[in-house]
């Protein structure tokens, strides 16, 4: 490579010159310890005001995102499968037993309530306890098992 005069870089030393080129054509940009990098583009503080009596970029910025439309959100809660958790009537129950394990382990449940899905369970031969995410109705299903009370989880279509 060759440097023609000084005219070319503006009066600057060629030899400075092309140091600065061997350095930048190695891949590394060596940055001397006056040189400032840059600064950060944020803003510690109250915004500036504009004197003039015109807006600031606050205010334009949300008087811009007033004219947006706002975005229509999709919901999860349409496309997640609901599963029905249900409880199998049996002889060798207890109400009282199941009753109360019922009112502690799924929580929206009355005392009222749990024995209306016991009674059902054992007149018809099984009853709704509740319709849940799978998540759920797998965990109460599991908790109701583990004291000895049957249940079945099924997709709720």
């Amino acid at each position: 490579m060759a440097f023609v005069g000084s005219s070319v870089f503006g009066g600057k030393d060629l030899g400075r010159v092309q140091k600065n080129v061997r350095i930048q054509s190695m891949g590394a940009y060596m940055v001397s310890p006056g040189i400032q990098i840059g600064k950060p583009k944020t803003q510690i503080g109250k915004p500036k005001t504009n004197i003039g009596g015109g807006s600031t970029s606050t205010e334009v910025e949300q008087q811009a995102k007033k004219q947006r439309p706002k975005p229509k959100y999709k919901t999860d809660a349409d496309e997640i499968p609901m599963y029905k958790v249900i409880l199998l009537g049996d002889e060798g129950y207890d109400e009282v037993h199941v009753t109360t394990q019922l009112m502690k382990i799924i929580p929206k449940f009355t005392s009222d309530e749990a024995s209306r899905v016991y009674r059902e369970a054992q007149n018809t031969g099984s009853s709704i306890v509740c319709v849940v995410n799978k998540e759920h109705a797998e965990f109460y299903a599991q908790q109701l098992r583990r004291q000895e009370i049957f249940v079945v989880v099924e997709e709720d279509k």
